[in-house]
């Protein structure tokens, strides 16, 4: 039993932390900087995406903290569909618009977290949907993950193991590249 209580507080900690989420999204991005194979690249840019909106989640959501000490993602929190995932970011604060452009791109990186990153063909041939990668889209693609990337940053927070919370530490700071995080991160 007491294990049981280590693990949920460990996994309640963990994804109740901005910093956690961010720090994730960063690796994941450098990650798919480094990687060859387009499909992956998007599909680990995607992740990195997913993982900027549920950290903004955990901090305009406070209810979605109930939920992990249950040992559970709230309904919202589930699955891979950035644009739902973009919606609820933007429903609980209106300061972060997402136009239709980045829904759109938003659209076509759920695709490769889905399916297109990992397989030949998706579940079901109506998932499949046409993919357009144009130099606007990855504009706009690119310019939300710098905005999210941003409201993460200022108004995240790390989750100590006695729950209190904490400015993030320097590393936070130093981990984010030379100007702003937004000018040397390599755009896919």
């Amino acid at each position: 039993m007491k294990d049981q209580q280590k693990s949920i507080k460990w996994y309640a900690q963990q994804g109740a932390s901005p910093y956690v989420w961010w720090k994730t999204a960063h690796e994941l991005k450098l990650s798919a900087n480094q990687v060859s194979v387009l499909a992956v690249q998007k599909m680990l840019f995607g992740m990195s995406m997913e993982c900027l909106l549920k950290g903004i989640l955990v901090i305009l959501d406070m209810g979605f903290q109930k939920q992990l000490w249950g040992g559970t993602f709230q309904r919202e929190m589930r699955g891979h569909k950035l644009r739902v995932l973009a919606d609820s970011v933007q429903g609980k604060d209106a300061t972060l618009s997402i136009s239709e452009e980045e829904r759109e791109a938003l659209d076509d990186l759920t695709a490769f977290i889905e399916w297109l990153g990992r397989y030949p063909v998706p579940l079901f041939e109506k998932e499949q949907s046409a993919i357009s990668d144009t130099s606007n889209r990855k504009k706009h693609r690119n310019a939300l993950w710098n905005r999210l990337e941003l409201y993460l940053h200022k108004h995240g927070w790390v989750l100590k193991s006695d729950g209190s919370r904490h400015t993030m530490p320097k590393e936070f700071h130093s981990m984010r590249p030379p100007g702003e995080g937004v000018d040397a991160v390599k755009v896919l």
